[in-house]
């Protein structure tokens, strides 16, 4: 104390002096330790209206920098003369419950004010050629007390991705930029005070504009961004409008900063406005974070699957895999705390946490001796540019002993527009076996050139899709993305299927899997278990490939035949497509009891099972099918035509197989309209 030159006071957050140096006594001979500051500095008998001390909400801005500081020119007790108070704040730890800092140190510096111009210049921030924001506190607060009666907004612009621009284009046009952004601040708002705020945002207090005046000044804004010789600048803003007199300057720029947060990585929105219900979510994210290590060790996050079925065989053939906060409290919706680890970047030791919990779910399941379907897990962008993540996720496969296929890879059509960034990730998943689903296809910007550079096995149609249904505009877009996925020969999945409508359209045009609350909700995994035993699964290759097993080794294969389920048969796949065998229930379907009349109805050829006027269209389609080695069977559908001449809907599901030097088609054939039953 005894080498500072200038006069400083020591204060603890209770207003009691802890220490002073000589020059605080010279100026108040009245100064004594544990005395309360204000009735020494002022002579009041309670705290100062601007003291920082009051105002503990303030230093919430400034948490990372662990300090505070602020300016005012006041008369000090037995003096006429002004003096300069400056708060110098040093902050403790972080009070999450009480949304303030716990201060460890609160100095007052007393020096007289300047008026030489060598002090403007110590005001202004010589990068921008605006204040900084020392003077920017005394003189906003001086703004709003010389005008009682008017409204003021305070607003703080973010040039996004400054640090890239710096490294790209060099700091001398970085700063020149940030220069020209709070020259045009200055002159958009004449009546206002504007500073530099932080490395590369700008704030501003000025008097309520008018509409017009807003419009003619972000009409400013768009036309400098035009114009700027580094392209693709964004700036954003957040504004806390009619401020309130009854709060610090400093606290109202954090309000701003708020609103400005809320939407730093929303590529949709450029304005975000402040209102209470933004603190409440940051006091809320704050809490989150907080909670997050011990959560994940205490394992709160519970995993729920939500089923996905065969809409013609009312089977399970997989589910996805939804996380949940489990608290003493209650459950924590995923909508509340997945947007704060997703910006934070917690979310990708989340997404680990889901993937192992999977794996480990699915081995439990393997060693109880159940036949395991698909449990895809959602992978998150962050999550995907961790740098050895494709090799943590197999290591975990590995430490199971699992296929990678049962653990499909959820990749969002948002991330899946960075097709050329996260292509490397992608094959590196596809080289280790796993399989990739676009999720929210249809959500967004859709990117088809993803879907062509990517390996995709199943695009999931996002729900704003399938609430087109009923709309004929809707449906028509609707029609086309999924017969585009066809073409593609990728699965299609349905995601938010709620009504039977819904669900008659996407059938009628051939999507593959339904997942949504039509048929079931996310479930705990108790109640997921009870669901499978009560619709039993589908994995249809590995069904069908067991059944021609059991066909190959049987001593008596048309006895096994007249056991399939629906209409069973095998064909040639080339030349006259010979059918080889069948069983009665698809001689039934066309009205026979007896093969050798089936046969000749048919003339012994699969092209005669087909409707003729399909018949082109429904090889086209199995023989493009066939191409793609990732489907797992063909699909189609078609008309039969009875013995008695009427037409009967059919689905057709078939498998090409190689046997004894021949390709054989093994077929199940089923009436369309009797699915529900099946």
């Amino acid at each position: 104390m005894k080498g500072i030159a200038l006069g400083t006071i020591v204060i603890d957050e209770d207003y009691t002096i802890v220490d002073f140096n000589e020059p605080v006594q010279k100026l108040i001979p009245a100064m004594a330790k544990n005395a309360k500051c204000y009735q020494a500095l002022l002579g009041k008998d309670k705290p100062c209206s601007f003291c920082p001390v009051l105002r503990k909400e303030d230093c919430v801005v400034d948490v990372e920098q662990n300090n505070m500081e602020s300016v005012v020119t006041i008369p000090l007790a037995g003096h006429k003369k002004q003096y300069v108070l400056t708060f110098l704040i040093n902050a403790g730890r972080h009070e999450p419950s009480l949304n303030c800092l716990k201060f460890n140190l609160h100095a007052s510096c007393i020096t007289e004010p300047d008026k030489s111009e060598a002090a403007a210049d110590y005001d202004l921030d010589q990068a921008t050629g605006v204040y900084n924001m020392q003077a920017f506190i005394g003189r906003a607060q001086k703004l709003l007390d010389d005008n009682p009666h008017d409204s003021f907004n305070l607003i703080i612009s973010d040039i996004k991705n400054f640090q890239l621009i710096t490294a790209t284009y060099g700091e001398a046009k970085a700063q020149a930029l940030l220069r020209d952004v709070a020259q045009l601040t200055k002159e958009c708002y004449t009546d206002g005070v504007v500073a530099r705020y932080g490395v590369d945002q700008i704030v501003s207090l000025y008097k309520t504009p008018s509409l017009d005046t807003k419009i003619q000044i972000s009409n400013r804004f768009n036309e400098y961004l035009q114009q700027t010789e580094i392209p693709n600048v964004i700036i954003k803003f957040g504004i806390y409008e009619d401020v309130d007199r009854g709060i610090s300057v400093t606290h109202m720029c954090s309000k701003a900063l708020l609103a400005l947060n809320t939407i730093i990585n929303d590529f949709r929105r450029i304005f975000a406005k402040y209102d209470d219900s933004t603190s409440q979510k940051q006091l809320k994210a704050q809490t989150y974070e907080a909670q997050f290590n011990d959560a994940l060790a205490n394992e709160e996050f519970v995993i729920w699957y939500q089923p996905k079925f065969n809409p013609y065989t009312e089977k399970i053939v997989g589910a996805e895999a939804l996380v949940r906060w489990q608290t003493a409290k209650g459950i924590i919706s995923p909508g509340e705390f997945l947007p704060v680890f997703e910006s934070d970047g917690l979310i990708a030791r989340l997404d680990s946490y889901v993937f192992q919990h999977v794996c480990a779910q699915q081995r439990k399941w393997l060693d109880d001796g159940q036949g395991l379907i698909p449990i895809s897990v959602n992978v998150s962008r962050c999550s995907l540019f961790v740098h050895d993540i494709v090799e943590r996720y197999k290591a975990i496969i590995d430490e199971y002993d699992l296929d990678p296929k049962y653990v499909p890879i959820e990749i969002t059509e948002s991330v899946a527009l960075e097709n050329l960034k996260i292509k490397p990730i992608a094959d590196a998943f596809a080289n280790q076996g796993f399989q990739l689903h676009m999720d929210d296809f249809g959500s967004g910007r859709s990117s088809l050139n993803g879907l062509n550079v990517l390996h995709f096995e199943a695009v999931k149609l996002d729900k704003s899709l399938i609430d087109f249904i009923g709309y004929k505009n809707g449906e028509l877009v609707l029609s086309y993305t999924m017969a585009l996925g066809k073409e593609l020969g990728v699965q299609l999945v349905a995601e938010g299927v709620e009504t039977a409508s819904q669900l008659l359209f996407l059938k009628h045009n051939g999507c593959d899997i339904i997942q949504g609350f039509y048929y079931s909700k996310p479930l705990p995994v108790a109640e997921f278990e009870a669901l499978l035993q009560a619709h039993g699964t589908a994995n249809l290759k590995e069904e069908l490939n067991q059944m021609l097993t059991n066909c190959a080794a049987s001593s008596e294969p048309d006895t096994l035949y007249s056991h399939m389920p629906g209409g069973f048969f095998s064909y040639e796949a080339f030349g006259d497509e010979k059918i080889l065998a069948s069983n009665s229930y698809l001689w039934e379907m066309f009205g026979f009891d007896n093969e050798e009349d089936f046969m000749e109805h048919v003339h012994g050829s699969f092209k005669g099972i087909v409707s003729p006027e399909e018949l082109d269209q429904v090889e086209e389609s199995i023989a493009q099918q066939i191409k793609d080695h990732y489907r797992e069977m063909d699909f189609v559908k078609y008309h039969i035509v009875r013995k008695d001449g009427t037409k009967v809907p059919v689905v057709d599901y078939g498998h090409l197989a190689h046997q004894d030097g021949k390709d054989i088609f093994y077929v199940f054939l089923y009436e369309e309209e009797n699915q529900k039953q099946q």
